[in-house]
């Protein structure tokens, strides 16, 4: 969803949603709250339009003359996002999630 929303509107769209979750599995919401920041400030990075920053550096990219595509963006940002939010995963598991 933070790929191609703000990531600020999609978390505050998905908040009641994950506390729902927490409640129905009635595991502890910390958990949740914590993955849902993860993926709603590195998920953004997907697309560039995901996130604020990302639209500010493609604006002072195409003011100094260097233009980059949807779909260049998103080939580059796939890997690094990716293994950021792998990290998040496994952070989560073991020093979080005890």
């Amino acid at each position: 969803m933070t790929a191609f929303l703000d990531n600020v509107v999609a978390v505050a769209t998905l908040i009641e949603i994950t506390k729902g979750i927490a409640h129905v599995t009635g595991w502890d919401p910390f958990v949740f709250y914590w993955a849902l920041l993860f993926s709603g400030t590195m998920a953004g990075n997907y697309t560039p339009i995901g996130s604020t920053a990302n639209i500010v550096a493609l604006g002072i990219l195409e003011q100094n003359k260097k233009k980059i595509s949807f779909s260049y963006w998103v080939k580059k940002a796939f890997v690094v996002t990716t293994l950021q939010l792998l990290v998040s995963i496994v952070w989560l598991t073991f020093f979080v999630h005890r």
